[in-house]
């Protein structure tokens, strides 16, 4: 819907949205007018179809043919984003443009891990909810630093807003990043994360919190809790829980006052029709 002039020709999606969002980044330039523009590419996700200005690269490659149409995606998506940073240069506007790259969560199921990471998008491990985060912001980010500051994706909203100059009137879930922007090292160990995925879709449901280098799973079905230190393990092999007992309790009360504070919806068992515990409640 939209791209009804594309309809018929032989072009990919990421291509034709690509057209589309410099189209009106020139049109806010001509009317010398501010513009947020919001690109979600639907490559890479599913279905997966072959880019094919990029695919013809990788067909001598002895991949699988599903390996050489998301290798295609990939390179169109890279592309894509190539020309709207040219855009910003041709424009003379890159140095008063802020620019964030990240994705909404981590490699499905049948593409490769992200290694060292556990588990796939949608999974509770991290390799299901830890994802790339590029900013840059003119004069202000500081060149080849990165962070180890945690955010999450609902702070995209206040830091957006805290950059136009909007004050925040209304509670919002998330936290304004700006300063950890503007100092790499801003310490954010003492702010708790949570993610809540009460869904039986195709992995277990699940409910987790991090603080500081500390995470803690709450299984649903079979009410185990993990706790990890993703500090020293990242890669979530060794489950800490009984052996750091304290901590367990602590993360678990955190959690459970999070997802009752929240209303948060919860399974209910079919065999007694009650709701799954809390995990400060196992």
């Amino acid at each position: 819907p939209g791209l009804e002039k594309y309809h018929g020709q032989k072009i990919n999606l990421t291509e034709a949205i690509t057209r589309e969002a410099i189209s009106a980044v020139e049109k806010s330039v001509q009317q010398d007018t501010p513009f947020y523009l919001y690109m979600a590419h639907y490559a890479v996700h599913a279905p997966f179809e072959p880019n094919r200005k990029f695919l013809p690269n990788y067909q001598k490659e002895s991949w699988k043919k599903h390996q050489k149409t998301y290798a295609s995606m990939l390179e169109g998506m890279d592309h894509s984003l190539g020309q709207l940073l040219d855009t910003l240069d041709h424009l003379k506007i890159a140095d008063n443009t802020i620019v964030i790259f990240m994705s909404d969560n981590g490699s499905p199921g049948n593409n490769p891990q992200n290694l060292p990471l556990r588990g796939s998008k949608i999974s509770g491990y991290e390799g299901g909810t830890r994802v790339p985060l590029i900013v840059h912001w003119p004069n202000v980010t500081p060149k080849n630093q990165r962070t180890d500051s945690p955010v999450i994706i609902e702070d995209i909203y206040p830091t957006f807003l805290e950059f136009a100059g909007i004050e925040i009137t209304e509670k919002s879930d998330g936290w304004s990043f700006t300063d950890i922007l503007k100092k790499p090292t801003t310490d954010r160990s003492q702010r708790p994360l949570f993610w809540h995925y009460p869904n039986l879709y195709h992995l277990p449901p699940y409910s987790s919190v991090r603080l500081g280098h500390h995470k803690l799973i709450h299984w649903h079905l079979n009410g185990k809790l993990e706790l990890f230190d993703l500090k020293y393990d990242i890669g979530e092999k060794t489950n800490l829980a009984s052996q750091q007992v304290q901590k367990v309790k602590e993360l678990a009360s955190l959690l459970g006052d999070h997802l009752r504070e929240t209303k948060a919806f919860r399974l209910t068992k079919k065999d007694s029709a009650s709701p799954v515990p809390y995990p400060d409640e196992l």
